[in-house]
């Protein structure tokens, strides 16, 4: 395929499914909801990608946080792309809401798709942050082979501490009250709040809280109970296939993060089958490495971009 390609800010695709709307580019997805696609290229068009990385933003994000994971990747030779999940940012959809995770993950494989019939012989990686995070390790267990390798990044395993009395971590008996209360208040109403998330919680850079904190497209409120209710079901399902996870990953995560819990990462190591897997915690960091003070961000994305790279050569 003609690599002039390279020069748009998208992938073709036959099916018509990537289009244009102005300046911006759009994926339509299965069930006709038109999602917010970021791309960055090589500087170089005529220089193939050493490898391709979709990027896989967290609750209440976009990915115009990740301008600078996304450079820094290109920098690298690495071609980053991705969308804004459905509900979250310029995409549509109901905000912060869906039925099911699978629907993320269903839209994931669409994009990852086209970009691997445009760059077939270009390995294809996953990085996942957060519910981003819970995103791509769903990915992995329903498509064994088909990515190179996974980046988590504080990913969402297991929750971090108890939400209020809410505890549902590590013991699948706890399913049964958490699943109860859930569903009540479901019943009362789907698209009830519940909670908030402190920016002091996610950076302890005050320049990064400040961004946050001005950014019109990010989801302010907490998690709707219909979507909590679609994490919980994830989380257990993934929980219960980690042996399953033969795909090579790294997960990076700071050991004070009290919005995903550092154990999960650690119950990856312990539990996966793949025979590449490493760990890397950041003492006293919080939830999102990649915009951490900075000391902590930059060894982040240099330990990524060294991993996707190292094994891109495989």
């Amino acid at each position: 395929m003609d690599r002039v390609l390279s020069r748009r800010n998208s992938f073709s695709d036959q099916s018509h499914k990537v289009f244009t709307r102005g300046t911006f580019d759009y994926l339509e997805n299965e069930r006709g909801q038109n999602l917010f696609c970021k791309y960055w290229h090589l500087d170089d068009p005529t220089i193939e990608p050493k490898a391709l990385v979709f990027i896989s933003h967290g609750f209440s994000e976009h990915l115009g946080l990740y301008e600078h994971v996304g450079r820094t990747l290109a920098q690298n030779n690495i071609l980053a792309f991705g969308h804004d999940h459905v509900g979250h940012g310029r995409s549509e959809g109901i905000r912060a809401y869906v039925e099911s995770v699978d629907e993320y993950v269903n839209d994931l494989m669409d994009h990852c798709k086209i970009a691997k019939r445009e760059y077939g012989n270009v390995p294809l990686f996953l990085l996942g942050h957060s519910m981003g995070g819970m995103v791509v390790l769903r990915a992995g267990l329903l498509y064994p082979g088909f990515f190179r390798g996974i980046v988590f990044q504080g990913p969402l395993i297991i929750p971090g501490p108890q939400l209020g009395p809410i505890d549902f971590r590590l013991s699948w008996w706890k399913t049964i009250p958490v699943g109860v209360v859930l569903r009540l208040m479901d019943w009362v109403d789907p698209e009830m709040i519940l909670g908030g998330v402190a920016m002091n919680l996610i950076t302890r850079d005050e320049d990064m809280k400040k961004m946050l904190k001005d950014d019109g497209l990010r989801w302010e409120g907490g998690c709707k109970v219909r979507l909590l209710r679609a994490f919980v079901n994830c989380l257990y399902d993934n929980l219960a296939q980690l042996r399953n996870l033969t795909t090579p990953f790294l997960t990076l995560h700071g050991d004070h993060d009290s919005l995903c819990n550092v154990l999960g990462s650690r119950l990856m190591i312990q539990e996966s089958r793949s025979g590449d897997k490493s760990i890397i915690e950041f003492p006293g960091a919080v939830h999102n490495l990649y915009i951490e003070i900075r000391e902590v961000r930059e060894i982040a994305l240099k330990r990524t971009c060294e991993w996707i790279l190292q094994r891109s050569l495989k």
